[in-house]
């Protein structure tokens, strides 16, 4: 896989203090930009080797945070299976119902295998 995968903190999970220890050790950047980045959520690394990106999530996840690899615009399941993008709430008026229905339709037509089926079930839900 190419190089240029990034590192998406999606929920820090109940504690802040284990996620912006691994931020800090990771990224090997301050307390202050640490805690700027668990705070606003979004991406914490860029520019990541699959690999490297791969180890940042697992430490991210054993802290307790919800993380998930993203290249370009393309989120990948843990497995490196490739998500579809699902619309969340903010960028539709559909209900989070909806959403699941619209992938329900989808797996049973074959356009999405229980996999993927799952973890974009998730997004929606958590997004």
């Amino acid at each position: 896989m190419p190089d240029g995968s990034s590192v998406l903190l999606v929920h820090p999970g109940r504690s802040k203090i284990p996620v912006i220890k691994v931020i800090r050790s990771d990224r090997r950047i301050g307390l202050k930009e640490a805690k700027a980045l668990v705070d606003s959520g979004g991406v914490v690394a860029e520019g990541l080797s699959i690999d490297d990106a791969q180890r940042l999530v697992e430490k991210l996840i054993g802290a307790g945070a919800r993380a998930r690899i993203v290249m370009g615009d393309q989120a990948v399941a843990e497995d490196g299976a490739p998500v579809p993008p699902v619309p969340t709430a903010a960028h539709t008026t559909t209900s989070v119902a909806d959403e699941i229905q619209k992938l329900v339709d989808l797996r049973d037509s074959g356009a999405l295998t229980e996999e993927e089926f799952q973890a974009a079930k998730r997004r929606a839900i958590y997004l």
